[in-house]
């Protein structure tokens, strides 16, 4: 009995180990993949708009458009350039909401004094502190303005750092004439 138990196991082990078996080959070097082709993103200024960016002809909105085209280069700076736009368009964003609410505050503060009705020449305290709310509103809206316009700087230079990482680009993507091309030498100096 323990004799056909043990030939019915070895033919099984033999039945389940020969396709292994037979499939095992020597191991093959491994190459790299290619890296993907990458193409530059490309600029055009809208009138009113400001610039947009195109990939491959398409579009590209916002920042997680712009991140899904330059994280995969892994290039430290451009990261770098990105999540700093990002972070100053966040903080313009809050700066110029809050300070318009203060405008806000600050007016109806200064509107609803109910001692103006009385003596409509005099401006007390509660004129004062609105008027002083909406002037501290109007400053935060101003350095909100400029955080904005500050992050979309940072954007730029985010995609001029991968058009030059990926295509070795030193000039912007704006067909601007080479250094020491012809129409640099046309040009007067004094």
């Amino acid at each position: 009995m323990l004799g056909k138990t043990a030939a019915w196991m070895i033919i099984l082990l033999i039945g389940f180990l020969s396709p292994s078996l037979g499939l095992a080959q020597t191991a093959q070097p491994t190459t790299a993949p290619a890296p993907e082709k990458r193409h530059p993103i490309l600029m055009r200024w809208k009138t009113l708009l400001g610039i947009h960016y195109y990939y491959l002809g398409v579009d590209v909105k916002g920042y997680d458009g712009l991140k899904n085209i330059i994280s995969p280069l892994n290039d430290p700076e451009a990261s770098r350039l990105l999540t700093n736009s990002r972070d100053e368009n966040q903080t313009g964003a809050i700066f110029t909401v809050g300070g318009l609410a203060m405008m806000v505050g600050g007016v109806v503060i200064a509107g609803v004094d109910p001692n103006a009705q009385k003596n409509p020449d005099v401006i007390d305290g509660q004129e004062t502190a609105g008027l002083v709310v909406s002037a501290v509103g109007l400053v935060g809206a101003v350095v909100g303005a400029f955080k904005i316009t500050d992050s979309k700087a940072d954007e730029f230079n985010a995609v001029q750092r991968y058009n030059e990482v990926v295509h070795g680009d030193d000039q912007t993507t704006w067909n601007l004439p080479k250094p020491g091309s012809q129409t640099e030498l046309l040009t007067l100096k004094f």
